[in-house]
């Protein structure tokens, strides 16, 4: 076999380049590692893993989004982002709770899409009435058109709240009869049977009047 190492280097310095090769190969077998892992940091699985694990933030406006974007939160297919865009085509859409009008939206699917939402204006709970800071820490808000006052109706008027009937009724009344009048609405949650989304049918009809009025 032709040396082409004599043009370059000596025969000692060959010697000693071959002894070099040799320790290089031994430490190879001894470390049973690939070659390219003895000049880079060592990546563990776990942290490949949880930075692909970790979510993508989003914030997707349902009002403008394309039915693509919709699709990028999780839980949303081709059926529920063509309904929305449906939906949305025929109604403005002033807050992200108003997706619970959709057939085959519960809140449970809501509450997992809604951080990955750009927040609406009428996303409140009190989003239908206007709120106003009291010095003494309560909530009341200003009378709204087509609106009852829920601290001066009867039983009769809450039973017109669909879903609504006589004991519902007779419980809310109670609840605000303890409690000296309502001063906001989400006080209702605290009424077994009344979720986030029965309380939005009552805040259709009704707001928390002032005191005073």
């Amino acid at each position: 076999m032709k040396n082409y190492l004599r043009n370059y280097f000596t025969p000692s310095e060959q010697r000693l380049l071959s002894v070099i090769l040799l320790i290089a190969f031994i430490a190879l077998l001894v470390t049973n590692k690939p070659f390219n892992q003895l000049y880079s940091d060592e990546v563990k699985a776990d942290s490949i893993k949880a930075e692909i694990e970790s979510p993508f933030k989003l914030c997707v406006d349902i009002g403008t989004a394309s039915k693509e974007e919709i699709m990028q939160i999780k839980g949303i297919g081709p059926k529920i982002a063509d309904k929305i865009i449906s939906f949305r085509d025929s109604i403005e859409i002033v807050s992200n709770y108003d997706l619970l009008k959709i057939n085959g939206i519960g809140e449970k699917g809501l509450d997992k899409w809604l951080p990955y939402l750009k927040p609406l204006p009428a996303d409140s709970l009190h989003s239908n009435s206007s709120i106003i800071e009291k010095d003494n820490g309560t909530q009341d808000s200003e009378p709204i058109e087509n609106k009852a006052d829920i601290n001066k109706a009867t039983k009769e008027d809450i039973m017109k709240v669909k879903g609504i009937g006589i004991k519902k009724a007779s419980q809310i009344i109670e609840y605000r009869d303890k409690e000296n009048g309502l001063k906001n609405m989400e006080e209702l949650l605290s009424i077994k049977g009344i979720g986030k989304k029965t309380l939005a049918k009552i805040e259709e009809l009704f707001y928390v009047g002032l005191k005073n009025e």
